[in-house]
């Protein structure tokens, strides 16, 4: 039978649950207002804007079935 090292177990629990609990609030905050939790940092929220609004085209065109606007605006022939 194995011996385990009761400190790596500990700190693996904890950073799994510090990982599930995190996204769970992400989520809820997300829900509330619709958009995702951008950062107070102007650099930084920018680029998650930009990368919300490229993510949310994407699942516009998706969710209406739209293959042509994919092609055209995510694929490059």
């Amino acid at each position: 039978m194995k011996k385990y090292d009761t400190f790596r177990m500990t700190v693996a629990m904890v950073a799994l649950v510090g990982t599930l609990g995190g996204s769970q609030i992400a989520q809820a905050a997300a829900s509330e207002t619709g958009t995702p939790p951008f950062s107070s940092d102007p650099a930084i929220s920018a680029s998650q804007r930009a990368v919300y609004a490229v993510v949310h085209q994407y699942e516009t065109a998706l969710n209406a079935k739209d293959t042509k606007a994919i092609l055209d605006s995510f694929c490059e022939w």
